[in-house]
């Protein structure tokens, strides 16, 4: 029995030091609470959102960060909260990676 559904599912790094001053301007907290909202309002079929630290540029400026996974939505939308998320912290890039995935929605019954 295969429950899984074949799928993709998207990940993406938000950086929040501001490309300008290569600083971070915002707390975590504000960042957090306007990438849910972005999300909530785009991945109607859920996304989960984690922190992390790392740098993703060819000069070493280690960051704070959100990374974003999003299963089942669309590129489209992927693109847009990309673009709401790197206007609205101006960064200069928002990394997105694209995988084929099986997910399953698991409610505890086989």
């Amino acid at each position: 029995m295969d429950n899984f559904t074949r799928g993709v599912a998207y990940n993406l790094r938000v950086g929040l030091n501001d490309k300008d001053l290569n600083a971070q301007i915002i707390s975590n907290a504000e960042a957090l609470s306007i990438i849910q909202k972005v999300c909530s309002r785009y991945f109607k079929n859920g996304f989960t959102i984690l922190p992390g630290t790392g740098d993703a540029s060819p000069t070493p400026s280690i960051e704070n960060s959100f990374y974003i996974n999003a299963v089942e939505a669309t590129e489209k939308s992927v693109l847009t909260v990309a673009s709401i998320l790197n206007k609205r912290f101006n960064q200069s890039s928002i990394l997105i990676d694209r995988m084929p995935t099986e997910f399953w929605f698991f409610t505890g019954r086989v």
